[in-house]
């Protein structure tokens, strides 16, 4: 519900107030076949990390590799993973 508030610039409690449940699950079915926002956002630019990590020659990379995910102990596995990825740091 806070994803689609922040995206139509209306507060949650008006959005409860004016849309009923058939609308809120309409907006969710939506939002999974055209996902939009910061995930869309990091989505995309996953996939050029992807891309400018295969043509510097990584043989294992994955658009997921270059997907943000949150919390310290996710960000230090990612660090790690694009390192090796790239063939760069303590992992080469």
């Amino acid at each position: 519900m806070h994803k689609y508030a922040l995206a139509v610039g209306w507060p949650v409690p008006l959005l409860k107030k004016i849309m009923s449940p058939k609308d809120i699950a309409e907006a969710m079915a939506y939002e999974r076949l055209q996902p939009f926002g910061d995930d869309r956002a990091d989505y995309r630019s996953a996939i050029i990390g992807y891309t400018i990590a295969k043509y510097n020659g990584a043989k294992n990379a994955k658009v997921s590799d270059f997907i943000p995910v949150f919390g310290k102990k996710k960000r230090d596995e990612l660090s790690e993973k694009i390192k090796e990825v790239f063939g760069i740091g303590d992992n080469s």
